[in-house]
C-alpha cells in the first residue's frame, strides 16, 4: 500500500481517486422534495427524492446512485449497492475506483461467528484492473486496511453502517466531475440524487437490520421519496438508504478542507473514508491533492484483501 504523511494537524484518512475525469453528457430523472427533523438537536436537514420506474422503498435486487448538479453539469462517482448470499458489497462503478469495496458480512451457518463490517482492498484481478487503469489510494498517520467498523447502534434490530457524504463545492463550475454513469443491469434502481446548495451536503445513510426495513421517519422519508430499498439478504437482513441535505457545520464530516488551497487542475477527485467515533463508516466525496498519492500507476499491486477480524470487534444485531 502506498503510504503518505498528513501534514500537520490533518486528520487520519484512507482515500482512492481515479487518475482520469470525463464530461457527463446525460442524467437520470430526479425529483427534490422536503421533509423535517433528522435529528432534534439539529436543524432541520431537507429530505432528497428520487424518480425511477419502480417504487423506492418497496425492495430492490440492487442499487446504483450519484449525486449531480443540473446548472454545472457536474457528477459524483457512481456507487452499486447489492447482495450475494449472506452478505452485501458497496463499491464504485468506475473500474479506477474498484480498488477496494465494502463488504457486510451477516450471520452465515458456513462461517459461524465471522460477521463483520470491513473496507478493503478486492480481489487481486478487479483491484489489479483498477490500478492498471489509473486508480491510487493513500493512507495517513499509520491507517491500514482492511478497516473494520462495528457500525452505530440505532435500536436493539438496526445499526447506522455507512454514511455518504458529498458538500456543495464538489459540484460547482470547474470542479473536476466523475465520468458519465453507465447503469448496471442487476441494478433495479438507478437513482440520480441533486446535488447539495450552498453551504450544505448530501448524505445517504445506509442501515443494516433485522425483522424489517429501517427507514427512521418513514412518513416523511415515503412522503419526499427520500428512502432506497430495502435490499434483503439470504439471512434475512434488510439494507436501506436515506437521503437528505443539511447545513455543512450540522453534522461536518472528519475530513474537512483535504484540499487546502492546491489548484484544481492539481487535485483529483477522490473518496475518503474514516470510522466515526459512533461507529459508522464515513466514505467523503473530497478534491485531493495529486501529490497525496505515492503514483497512479500498476507498478505497485494493491495487497489482497483480509479476513474476519477478532469477535471483540464485531457487533451483532438482535
Amino acid at each position: 500500500m502506498a503510504a503518505a504523511s498528513p501534514a500537520d494537524g490533518a486528520t487520519p484518512f484512507i482515500s482512492t481517486a481515479g487518475a482520469a475525469t470525463y464530461r457527463l453528457t446525460g442524467s437520470l430523472s430526479a425529483n427534490n422534495a422536503r421533509g423535517a427533523s433528522r435529528r432534534a438537536r439539529h436543524r432541520p436537514p431537507t429530505y432528497r427524492g428520487v424518480t425511477m420506474p419502480t417504487s423506492s422503498m418497496n425492495g430492490e435486487n440492487a442499487i446504483d446512485f450519484f449525486i449531480h448538479d443540473r446548472a454545472s453539469n457536474v457528477a459524483g462517482y457512481t456507487t452499486l449497492v447489492e447482495w450475494s448470499t449472506t452478505s452485501f458489497y458497496i463499491k464504485s462503478t468506475y473500474k479506477p475506483m474498484q480498488l477496494m469495496k465494502v463488504s457486510l458480512h451477516g450471520p452465515d451457518p458456513k462461517h459461524i461467528g465471522k460477521q463483520h463490517f470491513r473496507l478493503d482492498f478486492d480481489h487481486a484481478d478487479p483491484a489489479g484492473k483498477a490500478a492498471a487503469a489509473g486508480g491510487a489510494w493513500v493512507t495517513t498517520d499509520g491507517l491500514q486496511l482492511p478497516l473494520y467498523f462495528p457500525g452505530r447502534p440505532v435500536n436493539k434490530r438496526t445499526v447506522h453502517i455507512v454514511r455518504f457524504s458529498a458538500e456543495w463545492d464538489m459540484f460547482v463550475r470547474g470542479v473536476p466531475t466523475a465520468p458519465m454513469p453507465s447503469p448496471k443491469q442487476k441494478a433495479t434502481l438507478h437513482a440520480r440524487l441533486e446535488a447539495p446548495p450552498q453551504s450544505k451536503a448530501t448524505h445517504v445513510d445506509l442501515f443494516l437490520s433485522n425483522v424489517r426495513p429501517y427507514w427512521g421517519n418513514e412518513t416523511r422519508v415515503r412522503n419526499s421519496d427520500a428512502g432506497m430499498g430495502p435490499l434483503v439478504n439470504s439471512a434475512g437482513q434488510y439494507l436501506t438508504a436515506i437521503i437528505y441535505q443539511q447545513p455543512v457545520t450540522d453534522e461536518p464530516d472528519p475530513f474537512g478542507d483535504v484540499r487546502k488551497g492546491s489548484p484544481l487542475d492539481q487535485c483529483v477527485r477522490g473518496v475518503a473514508s474514516k470510522v466515526d467515533p459512533s461507529g459508522f463508516l464515513w466514505m467523503c466525496e473530497k478534491m485531493i491533492p495529486r501529490s497525496a498519492f505515492s503514483s497512479f500507476s500498476s507498478s505497485s499491486p494493491p495487497p489482497p484483501p483480509g479476513g474476519a477480524p477478532p469477535t471483540s470487534t464485531t457487533r451483532t444485531i438482535i
